[in-house]
């Protein structure tokens, strides 16, 4: 089984966003994906604004976290979220079932400390045992080819963007799960830069045109809403992507029943 998951990060459905986002535009391979996908709850049945720390706990382990904490948690997992992720989570369930994963962010030398908390991605990822920037996978930047400081140009061409693609889903032959943890999506929604949203977009198009180059199965999941409406630095209480592209999935409602369903589709023990 070849799977390509991306972790996606404050992204709402285009279906929630306000008009003229950075949804309305071409995008040939990442539009028909998500509008053939499913729009999904982040808000998991508990007051407040959603936030990464439970979101994306709900999502790699399919347990609500939200409901389990009695409020929305963020931006990392902390004491009460932690031991779901080193029990729950899909890449520990997934070596415990003999299968394998890498996750491909690059990260750079700072980031490599012993006291660095970790999003609910990175620290399931190191419970299973993996490792950060794993030797002989291609490394790719969460920005997408996009500069982390204002005003966030474009310093790759869609054309070298294009072949991370294609490199990620070549990483499939090797291993069960391929991830990427695109966080840089939220941070540009804080920022409020319309442009560099749109921009965001466009690359991570052309990520998706390299990677569908090779036969490959797609998960696309987001945590909560933010940068499709740039017009507010917060979260939203937008619905958001769920791609399960090459796979019979059922219909969920939530985030938490996507991650559920996800363990599902890898052959993993379902938390519900």
């Amino acid at each position: 089984m070849r799977v390509l998951w991306l972790c996606l990060d404050g992204i709402g459905h285009p279906e929630d966003a306000p008009e003229g986002s950075c949804w309305d535009q071409e995008l040939d391979v990442l539009l028909p994906l998500v509008m053939q996908g499913q729009k999904v709850d982040a808000t998991l049945g508990v007051e407040g604004l959603p936030q990464s720390g439970t979101g994306q706990t709900s999502i790699i382990t399919g347990i609500n976290a939200a409901l389990h904490m009695g409020r929305h948690y963020g931006p990392v997992p902390g004491p009460s979220l932690k031991p779901l992720i080193k029990e729950h989570s899909i890449p520990v369930q997934l070596v415990q079932s003999g299968g394998t994963f890498q996750l491909l962010n690059f990260y750079p030398p700072a980031y490599l400390t012993p006291d660095r908390k970790h999003g609910a991605i990175v620290q399931s990822v190191l419970d299973a045992g993996g490792h950060l920037n794993p030797p002989g996978f291609p490394s790719i930047r969460p920005s997408l080819g996009i500069q982390y400081q204002e005003p966030y140009g474009a310093y790759l061409p869609l054309k070298e963007i294009r072949e991370w693609g294609r490199k990620a889903t070549q990483a499939t032959r090797a291993v069960d799960l391929i991830l990427l943890d695109l966080w840089f999506s939220d941070f540009l929604g804080h920022a409020q830069n319309a442009q560099a949203a749109r921009t965001y977009l466009q690359h991570l198009n052309a990520f998706l045109q390299g990677a569908t180059e090779e036969e490959v199965k797609i998960i696309m999941t987001s945590d909560h809403g933010n940068m499709e409406n740039t017009s507010i630095k917060t979260h939203t209480f937008a619905r958001v992507p769920f791609v399960t592209e090459g796979f019979a999935a059922h219909m969920v409602k939530d985030i938490a029943e996507a991650g559920s369903e996800i363990k599902k589709l890898l052959g993993l023990t379902s938390s519900h």
